[in-house]
């Protein structure tokens, strides 16, 4: 962080909102599921506007999003 103190303006909105319970359900996503961990994440930042959707594409696996309770 002290080389790139910016990265922590980048992060600190996601981390919020990546709390354990969503961890877990993006987890058995992966793990139970067998989903490509890459498409898991993008598809869960996509969802919270973490970043923009190319082109809007539909989302592989069609999941409802992981939200906190």
């Amino acid at each position: 962080m002290a080389k790139w103190p910016a990265v922590a303006g980048l992060l600190n909105p996601i981390s919020k909102k990546l709390t354990t319970q969503v961890a877990r359900e993006l987890s058995g996503q992966v793990d139970v599921e067998g989903d490509d961990p890459h498409e898991v994440a993008k598809r869960w930042l996509i969802q919270q506007g973490s970043i923009k959707n190319p082109g809007n594409q539909a989302l592989s696996g069609g999941r409802p999003p992981a939200t906190p309770p």
